[in-house]
């Protein structure tokens, strides 16, 4: 009887230990910067994903959000925890430090997500990228450009990302002949009007915030449970065809978005707007 109950009492705990050890909850990150002249960047997306979890009633992902440190150096380190964190399934991607070619290296089989064009191309097959690939050569300097500079730039002038941050007509008197391309579509008034309501200290979104929404969304489709392994995440990813808030998307072999858009901004008033 002795022995009986004992065997009881080792299966109920190793019974525990198991449910213990099953996951409840996936994560997915958000590495961007969040500080310093680049800060517009990752406030520009916290807001867009937390909204896309809520609207999706995706209770079983969690968001971390990672300051990417404003080097490449400390944008590598943040890669490296987030690679032991195991809870963690896929990571979106925005800024120039953040989506280089030697962090995408440091992720190693992490599914990887590029919300707009940073001067970089995909490092692995585990790296996707929400842009258009022809962008590149359709600005006046493809080469990553820092905002300090791009506010002194002769024009006319072909800027991307960067020219499009709410940062950067403070740091310019005159927006004319400034045209920007990107696969970034403007939020429409009412996207616009629930995020904003959506938290409290929410900026205006920028013309990346609704591709956030959009990809977190979609990882919300490719990890349908917390159990799910990185690596069936990247395959999902592979075959995924999301129909989102902006438009179809879906990955070619090399990583890019199919059928990517291409939009041409221009500043009236201090304010982006989409060009005749």
């Amino acid at each position: 009887m002795k022995k009986m109950l004992l065997l009881v009492i080792v299966f109920v705990s190793l019974t525990g230990c198991a449910v213990w050890r099953t996951p409840s909850i996936a994560r997915i990150a958000l590495l961007a910067p969040f500080e310093g002249r680049y800060r517009d960047i990752g406030y520009s997306a916290i807001y867009p994903a937390r909204l896309a979890l809520k609207d999706g009633g995706l209770s079983h992902l969690e968001l971390v959000a990672v300051d990417d440190g404003g080097t490449l150096q400390t944008a590598q380190d943040r890669a490296r925890a987030l690679l032991l964190d195991e809870t963690i399934k896929a990571v979106m991607v925005l800024g120039y430090d953040s989506a280089d070619e030697a962090v995408q290296s440091v992720f190693g089989d992490m599914p990887i997500i590029i919300i707009g064009e940073w001067a970089s191309t995909p490092a692995s097959d585990h790296i996707f990228m929400l842009t258009n690939p022809q962008i590149s050569t359709l600005l006046t300097d493809s080469t990553r450009i820092d905002i300090t500079d791009a506010s002194a730039v002769d024009v006319p002038f072909i800027g991307g990302e960067v020219f499009a941050l709410p940062s950067y007509p403070e740091l310019r008197q005159n927006l004319d002949e400034i045209q920007i391309i990107t696969s970034g579509a403007l939020a429409s008034p009412e996207f616009a009007d629930r995020l904003i309501a959506s938290d409290i200290y929410v900026p205006p979104p920028t013309h990346l915030s609704l591709l956030v929404y959009d990809a977190t969304r979609l990882l919300g489709q490719v990890i349908p449970r917390p159990d799910i392994t990185r690596e069936g995440v990247y395959q999902a990813l592979r075959d995924v065809d999301y129909m989102g808030e902006g438009g179809r998307i879906a990955f070619d072999e090399n990583g890019y978005w199919i059928d990517a858009p291409i939009y041409t901004y221009m500043y009236e008033n201090g304010v982006l707007v989409a060009a005749d």
